[in-house]
Formats: structure tokens, C-alpha cells, sequence
């Protein structure tokens, strides 16, 4: 019985050492007279193919559904404001803490400012206490000595934080 001259193609794929006989589509039967051996080796590169095929696909649909996954896994936030409200600025930390961050030496340099701006906000802290109405006062007076330290570092602007 002969093969379908339309499934040919997808059966054994285009191959021009198919000899027809004439010019044109072949006829009817006339691949059953084709050598068995190049049959053969066509349906195996034919199989060959189409598992490399199959195996892309897989690799594609895992592809997809890794970044279909991660794009899940995503949160998106929509910023609002005015202008000059610090929306870029939110941005711009967010990036920095979980995209591409600090390296040693920005670390370094911001451990000094980290510090300044603890002490500046104790002081600020403590300043306030007596000013406040009413004014907080400590509920150990023993500490006291510990609030002029802090008052006299005040005035110091090299202060060396001890590590």
C-alpha cells in the first residue's frame, strides 16, 4: 500500500535524494521503491528530530513557568504623591537594600553616619526631656551622671565611637 503523497513530508521530511522518476509530486507507490536503507535512516533522523523538538519544548514550557513563578512571587507598588515627596527616594532605597546594595567600602563610609545619627538622636532625646511640660524626669536618679556625658559629647564634633 502506498504512503500519502500530503504525509510525506512530515513521515520522512524533505529530502532531495528521493528519486521520483520524472518531475513533479510522486506518484502513488512510488516511495515504497525508494532504497530501504535511506528510508530508514530518514525516519530515524525524523524521530531524532522531533525528540530535540519535544525536548526544546519541554525546556521553553519549564522556562515560562519559572518566570510565570517568579513573576508571581513579585510585588508591585504603586507609589502616589506630590512632587518632592520622596517617591524616587523610596525607589532608590529599595534598590539599594535588595538589588545590588553596598559593597565593603559604602558599607564602611555609612557606618560613621549610622553612628553620628544615633548619637545626634539621644542627644536630641535627652535635650528634650527637661524641656518637655511636664518635664520627664529619670526614674533613677543615679543615671543622672550618665546624661551629662552624653550632654558634654554633644560638643564634641570628632567624637571617636569606640567599636
Amino acid at each position: 500500500m502506498g504512503m500519502c503523497y500530503s504525509l510525506r513530508a512530515r513521515l520522512l521530511g524533505a529530502h532531495p535524494s528521493i528519486a521520483y522518476g520524472g518531475e513533479g509530486e510522486p506518484h502513488a507507490g512510488q516511495l515504497e521503491h525508494a532504497d530501504p536503507q535511506l528510508l530508514h535512516r530518514l525516519r530515524e533522523e525524523l524521530v531524532a528530530k522531533e525528540k530535540a523538538d519535544k525536548k526544546r519544548s519541554k525546556s521553553i514550557d519549564k522556562t515560562l513557568k519559572a518566570e510565570k513563578r517568579e513573576y508571581k512571587q513579585t510585588h508591585r507598588l504603586l507609589l502616589l504623591g506630590a512632587g518632592e515627596s520622596g517617591k524616587s527616594t523610596i525607589v532608590k532605597q529599595m534598590r539599594i537594600l535588595h538589588v545590588n546594595g553596598f559593597n565593603a567600602e559604602e558599607k564602611k563610609m555609612k557606618i560613621q553616619d549610622i553612628k553620628n545619627n544615633i548619637k545626634e538622636a539621644i542627644e536630641t532625646i535627652v535635650t528634650a526631656m527637661g524641656n518637655l511640660a511636664p518635664p520627664v524626669e529619670l526614674a533613677n536618679p543615679e543615671n543622672q551622671f550618665r546624661i551629662d556625658y552624653i550632654l558634654n559629647l554633644a560638643n564634641q564634633i570628632d567624637f571617636d565611637f569606640s567599636a
